[in-house]
């Protein structure tokens, strides 16, 4: 299974001491996580939102098919899924911009 709760989780803990300006995470994930015993949707939505309010910004390069997939992770990942068949990098780039533009 892939937990993503636990990825997200390393992730923040490693970039909570950074000290760069920016700090910015990103999740790869096809929006169907394998959750553990007291996870839901709900449990990464709620880390996205603790990861803002130590300063990361955190973005979701969504690789999964459309429909319930690409739903699930616009709920995990509230305004923050990158979803692009074609031109990824450029989609990437576009947010990556805006938080910059955000940040300084």
């Amino acid at each position: 299974g892939n937990r993503d709760t636990l990825a997200l989780q390393y992730l923040l803990e490693q970039m909570q001491n950074s000290t760069e300006d920016i700090r910015l995470a990103i999740m790869i994930s096809d929006g169907v996580p394998c959750f553990g015993r007291d996870e839901n949707p709900e449990t990464i939505k709620n880390m996205v939102k603790t990861a803002e309010k130590m300063g990361i910004e955190v973005l979701c390069l969504f690789v999964g098919e459309e429909g319930y997939a690409l739903d699930m992770a616009k709920v995990m990942y509230p305004g923050r899924v990158i979803h692009a068949e074609k031109n990824v990098a450029k989609q990437l780039q576009t947010h990556v911009k805006r938080i910059m533009r955000l940040k300084r």
